[in-house]
């Protein structure tokens, strides 16, 4: 329903605000805002801090020779840092676009 009612502001600042009364004004919008975006959102920040907490490292499971068949040492490396890479890639252009600054 955000990517529709998003796709207003292409017709102007007056539709979207328009298009966003009329989306805020459905009955069961805030609920199901709370179900289905909210609340995935905290339960999956809290089950990562629960990990990371309770989690016991398991690096020397993995092996480091390249003749292995899974890459390597090269291939860990490469999966760290995707996610911190990952999210900058997501995050800055999309705060950038929200709020028109850094």
């Amino acid at each position: 329903m955000r990517f529709y009612t998003n796709s207003f502001s292409l017709h102007g600042a007056r539709a979207f605000d328009e298009r966003l009364s009329r989306l805020d004004r459905l009955p069961l919008m805030a609920p199901f805002e709370v179900l289905f975006i909210y609340l995935p959102i905290v339960f999956h920040a809290a089950l990562g801090i629960w990990i990371s907490v309770k989690g016991r490292a398991n690096l020397l499971a993995y092996s480091t020779e390249e003749s292995d068949g899974n890459h390597g040492r090269k291939g860990v490396q490469a999966q760290r840092w995707n996610a911190p890479c990952a999210r900058a890639a997501i995050q800055v252009p999309h705060v950038f676009a929200s709020t028109g600054d850094l």
